[in-house]
């Protein structure tokens, strides 16, 4: 008799939980989920910026390089005569862009595919960065091209020092002319910080980076 009495009770005081329990359980649970996902979102969007910036940070030193191998290749023009009739590292004559004044010169540059010198685009030229899916490089023209979804693009800015106030590609003095050369890439919808502005402006945070080089016009006497 005990024994059935003491089931009765055990089993009357048996219960589930309430709605009020259920429902708190339900918050805790989403809360945690909503959580993983956002988590696993922003880590896929911190691992594409982390691609954006490195692909941006080899485009700007690439840009330098560029600009630096015009000048080499100007200066080794077997077209050059001798005497005064030289070629000068920063001969327009070769590709090399020109300014007047104190005015900074914005370009863009690629290397060019059909021989060995790089060329510049001046005068407006389209900023945006193509991938040539059948070289693997990297160019300003679209035709044939696949774009970078990631909306890279880049700019160089050339601007001359002139210590004596020689004019570019004379004969003399050609070796007193310096060219500054910054090579920009924004990415991620970033605008181009103007040239004034480049070490406030352009950080990764902000979605650029840029690289520097002065190129001295070391020059070719010819044959």
């Amino acid at each position: 008799m005990s024994v059935l009495l003491k089931f009765m009770y055990n089993k009357k005081n048996k219960r589930g939980f309430s709605i009020g329990e259920v429902m708190v359980a339900m918050f805790i649970l989403l809360v945690g989920i909503v959580d993983a996902i956002y988590l696993t979102v922003r880590s896929v969007g911190d691992l594409h910026d982390s691609r954006d910036a490195v692909i941006a940070t080899l485009l700007a030193q690439e840009g330098t390089e560029l600009v630096r191998n015009v000048r080499d290749n100007n200066v080794t023009q077997s077209t050059c005569g001798t005497g005064s009739e030289r070629c000068t590292a920063f001969d327009q004559e070769y590709g090399f862009p020109s300014i007047t004044g104190s005015q900074i010169i914005e370009c863009t540059i690629d290397y060019n595919t059909g021989g060995t010198d790089s060329k510049f685009l001046c005068n407006n030229s389209p900023s945006e960065i193509y991938l040539n899916t059948a070289t693997g490089m990297y160019t300003h023209q679209s035709g044939g091209n696949t774009f970078l979804e990631t909306g890279l693009r880049r700019k160089i800015y050339i601007e001359y020092d002139r210590s004596n106030n020689g004019p570019i590609n004379a004969a003399t003095p050609p070796d007193e002319i310096i060219a500054n050369v910054t090579s920009v890439v924004v990415f991620g919808g970033a605008d181009f910080p103007t040239k004034a502005n480049i070490e406030k402006d352009c950080m990764i945070a902000k979605g650029c980076v840029y690289a520097q080089t002065r190129l001295t016009s070391w020059i070719n006497y010819g044959d």
